[in-house]
């Protein structure tokens, strides 16, 4: 039987809420492309909990029904005082949501993402490349603070019910908890966004455009998946693909999987457990780090100018300039995008 964790789903439809409540305000407030990129992705995810809890729930009831089948069957003498068909109405209710309900959740996503690119298209992207600043000045310091807030939230939810969710296999935990580790990250993204914004306000409509491209692979996967269904042969007693799970979101959430299906690979090719190695447990589970630590020495190495021999510079901030040249060799200056 699957392992159900009602609690977990219901935190995670409740985070989910929250966390779009949250980013429409800041997208209210500070009029940034990167809020309401962030904003259609949360309230996306809100709907994928909220039908993963439902989910949850029939599955529940089918095996509370199926555990008081067993007992009745287990003391009856003669033969079964029932047809199976007859008492067992949440198994039906479950299989008409995997039929009926899961398409219709997967149209309301689809949905929701059309309208969603053609709103930040239409209503923020042109008015934005306009004029490469689509920020109120007054919205800056409550969205660098709301958006670090929510995203250290999300991530501790996340993080604990996507391992929780893999230890135990627990299925329909899985695609909630997905976007809520997915929408740490993006609230993350908009910190430092708004962190560079106070010196180059065009990077927010360069991530905000980057956020409306994500959301459109997201919206091809998702009618993918729903065209494959269709043509997906169905066999009894095989578990149903979840049509509201994003496998784009889960990869991008926890890119360790990678590993798990690139280790199967490299096992059959070499014929021996390449994933049981120690070098490969190390950059699977460290390989977040090693990528974070390389841009971070990325990042400091923009402090760093090089002046040819035949060359003077100028230390650059913003609009202002200092007045002596700088002599040939190595000079230090603030990180990008400060200087």
């Amino acid at each position: 039987m699957d392992k159900i964790d009602m609690r977990g789903g219901f935190w995670n439809t409740l985070i989910t809420l929250l966390a779009a409540l949250g980013a429409v305000v800041l997208a209210v407030v500070t009029h940034s492309v990167t809020s309401y990129g962030i904003a259609a992705f949360m309230v996306l995810g809100f709907v994928v909990a909220l039908m993963s809890l439902i989910h949850m729930a029939l599955r529940e009831r089918e095996q509370q029904e199926a555990r008081e089948l067993e007992e009745i069957q287990a003391g009856a003498t003669n033969e079964a005082l029932f047809e199976e068909g007859e008492v067992l109405p949440a198994k039906r209710s479950r299989e008409q949501f995997e039929k009926w309900g899961m398409p219709v959740v997967a149209l309301v996503l689809l949905a929701l993402q059309i309208f969603g690119i053609y709103y930040i298209i239409t209503n923020r992207l042109n008015v934005a490349y306009d004029t490469l600043d689509s920020w109120m000045v007054e919205g800056k310091y409550i969205a660098l603070f709301g958006a670090a807030l929510m995203g250290l939230v999300l991530f501790l939810r996340g993080q604990f019910a996507s391992n929780l969710s893999r230890m135990e296999k627990q299925r329909f935990l899985q695609a909630g908890s997905d976007y809520v580790l997915f929408g740490a990250y993006l609230n993350f993204l908009f910190a430092a966004v708004v962190a560079v914004a106070f010196k180059d306000a065009a990077v927010d409509v360069y991530v905000g455009t980057g956020l409306v491209v994500l959301l459109g692979i997201a919206a091809v996967e998702n009618l993918l998946s729903m065209i494959f269904e269709i043509y997906r042969p169905r066999v009894a007693g095989r578990e149903s693909r979840l049509l509201y799970q994003s496998r784009l979101i889960g990869l991008i959430a926890k890119p360790e999987n990678l590993f798990t299906t690139a280790g199967q690979i490299l096992d059959y090719q070499f014929g021996f457990k390449v994933s049981e190695t120690w070098g490969y447990q190390f950059l699977r589970e460290r390989l977040g780090v090693v990528v974070g630590l390389q841009i971070i020495l990325l990042w400091l190495s923009t402090t760093i100018v090089v002046i040819e021999p035949s060359v003077r510079g100028k230390l650059m901030d913003g609009a202002r300039q200092q007045s002596e040249l700088l002599d040939p060799g190595i000079h230090f200056k603030l990180p990008w995008p400060f200087a």
